[in-house]
């Protein structure tokens, strides 16, 4: 929506692999967005000229052809996350690849987002590692407490807040993180 209160439509044309879409996301370029759908993944162009930019699929190595949420970092990373796993595009390569298996990432996937910081947030449901960050030098953190001894079981979701860090939902519980505590 515009400040003249007019709005543009961006619909499926036949140039997304699906229309069915899960999520959205700033994009790697200005006036770009990712787009999260039942096939894959789409980088879109947002301003005229509108269009696609480039399309994802089990072609570029998604594991996992429903893509839930994408992240591009500052680092020029793009990240996804689906059904079932969590990807990694580095920079100057077009194949998505898992992350490695020693990262502490939740093993069942549940959110992702970038904080104000650029700091990447993943969240999921499993006991082991259901909040972790990666910071803008590469670097993992993980929680399975909060810092008072609670227990994180089932961080479903995390948001970026105004204040820095994210905001996680774990049960009932609405947490903020800041990078440090929970």
């Amino acid at each position: 929506r515009l400040r003249s209160r007019a709005a543009t439509i961006h619909g499926v044309d036949g140039s997304f692999p699906s229309s069915c879409i899960f999520g959205i996301a700033p994009g790697s370029v200005p006036d770009a967005l990712w787009v999260a759908t039942l096939t894959g993944a789409v980088h879109y162009r947002a301003r005229p000229p509108y269009g696609v930019l480039e399309t994802v699929t089990a072609d570029d190595g998604l594991v996992d052809p429903r893509v839930w949420g994408l992240a591009a970092t500052p680092e020029g990373e793009v990240w996804a996350f689906t059904e079932s796993h969590y990807q990694v595009r580095r920079p100057g390569q077009r194949r998505f690849d898992p992350p490695g298996p020693a990262l502490p990432l939740p093993r069942v996937t549940h959110g992702m987002t970038l904080d104000g910081d650029g700091r990447l947030w993943v969240s999921g449901v499993d006991s082991e590692h259901p909040l972790a960050m990666r910071d803008r030098d590469g670097r993992w953190t993980s929680w399975r407490t909060t810092d008072d001894g609670g227990v994180l079981a089932g961080c479903r979701s995390v948001a970026p807040r105004r204040a820095g860090g994210v905001w996680a939902s774990a049960g009932s519980d609405l947490l903020a993180c800041d990078g440090r505590t929970v």
